[in-house]
């Protein structure tokens, strides 16, 4: 039996010959005269290639294939509109690269303006100044959408190594809004879940704690009406 691969394939390369100068090839026969696998010898006896006449690594494009599809990586990039993972695709090409996309409502991604946010920052720190607010006063609230039927953020092809990449998303869909705040000192609220609907069906949940708090809304949304 050949000890190796490239032996077993040198080895059906040689029965093959054979083969072919039968008028009635006997495919049994033959494998075991030259001490190779009877399937393999079928399969390429068939027209199946060698292994080593495939695309090496289990590869599946061929150079033409690698080089437009390249291109047409680059070109999505540009437009936001990236592949997803490709690994063993990527370990041949080492230039691109995975990186996180997080989605992001439209009006959102469009407000990420520095100068916007630096004002803001400073029209806070001279209301503070002017008023003499206290840290026991001031609070980070926080909100935390889950769009029903939106899917989670995704893993991306990409050839840029560090801007942020984000993908603009339509928000026409169910809501529902979890909120937190802390205080400058360090005082806590309990999380406020909000959901869609008209009133609290209580059927809904199974054994909430004391500190957990259900509201309801039109919109699944916070509105100026809701505390707690």
């Amino acid at each position: 039996m050949p000890a190796n691969n490239k032996q077993t394939e040198a080895s059906i390369e040689h029965a093959i010959e054979k083969l072919q100068q039968q008028e009635n090839p006997n495919l049994s026969a033959i494998a075991r005269e030259f001490g190779v696998p009877y399937s393999r010898l079928r399969a390429r006896w068939k027209g199946r290639k060698s292994l080593f006449a495939r695309p090496s690594h289990g590869q599946r494009f061929d150079s033409a294939q690698e080089k437009a599809l390249c291109s047409w990586i680059d070109y999505n990039d540009g437009l936001g509109l990236s592949l997803k993972r490709a690994k063993r695709w990527l370990e041949r090409h080492p230039q691109y690269r995975i990186r996180r996309r997080k989605s992001l409502d439209i009006e959102r991604k469009r407000a990420h303006d520095v100068n916007l946010i630096r004002e803001w920052f400073t029209r806070l720190r001279a209301a503070i100044d002017a008023h003499g607010i206290q840290p026991l006063d001031i609070y980070n609230f926080d909100e935390t959408g889950f769009q029903i039927g939106v899917g989670r953020d995704q893993w991306i092809i990409t050839r840029e190594p560090r801007r942020k990449i984000v993908a603009g998303v339509h928000t026409n869909r169910e809501y529902v809004t979890v909120v937190e705040a802390i205080s400058t000192d360090g005082f806590i609220i309990p999380p406020l879940i909000i959901l869609s609907a008209q009133q609290i069906q209580y059927r809904w949940f199974n054994d909430l704690n004391q500190d957990e708090r259900i509201a309801v809304t039109d919109t699944g949304y916070t509105n100026d009406q809701l505390t707690y």
